[in-house]
């Protein structure tokens, strides 16, 4: 089993979240044990907070006041904490817009 996710307004692109085995007719293993469960969740989570920092990111990069593009001066990981985990996500610090 195969478990993908696509975010909306994300270029269509489907993200693997997870892949599970699992043997016929074995009744010890029927749907998801506490791990896979947990895993799932995060991998989720990830996903979707790495759209939407995409997203402001994005939105972020012209000037407020004069539309310009601004520049990114450094990139640094930030770990961002989670109900279901932590997360790392890349953080620009943009150049100052001069008028």
């Amino acid at each position: 089993m195969i478990i993908e996710a696509r975010i909306d307004g994300g270029g269509g692109e489907a993200i693997r979240l997870a892949e599970f085995e699992r043997l016929d007719g074995d009744l010890k293993q029927l749907g998801l044990n506490l791990a896979e469960g947990r895993s799932l969740v995060h991998e989720a989570q990830r996903a979707l907070v790495s759209a939407q920092t995409r997203f402001v990111v994005s939105a972020s990069l012209n000037c407020p006041q004069g539309g310009r593009a601004l520049s990114i001066k450094s990139t640094h990981a930030i770990r961002y904490r989670t109900v279901f985990g932590k997360v790392t996500i890349d953080s620009p610090q943009l150049r100052v817009c001069e008028k």
